[in-house]
């Protein structure tokens, strides 16, 4: 039996993964650039269009209400993590 403490924890993270799928799929299922949309969340991430907008960082907050989440995303564009990375090195524009 596990510790307390780490079923919590276990639980927590389960709604945290939760949270992304549904996130995932309300910003369309797949990176706006390379069209990439394999079933894995942790590929992914919520590129803030204009940074002053920027009420919090999703990634952080994925515990939120998802009201407040789909707010926040609402403001972003989904791209997969390595098409991402070459936006923020000029390879890419959104």
């Amino acid at each position: 039996m596990k510790p307390k403490h780490l079923e919590i924890q276990s639980k927590l993270n389960f709604k945290r993964l939760l949270n992304k799928k549904k996130l995932i799929q309300y910003k369309g299922g797949k990176c706006i650039i390379c069209k990439y949309d394999k079933d894995i969340p942790a590929a992914y991430d919520f590129h803030h269009v204009d940074p002053s907008r920027k009420s919090f960082g999703i990634a952080n907050r994925l515990l939120y209400s998802m009201s407040k989440l789909t707010k926040e995303a609402d403001k972003c564009v989904l791209l997969c993590c390595r098409c991402h990375q070459e936006f923020h090195e000029g390879m890419h524009t959104i």
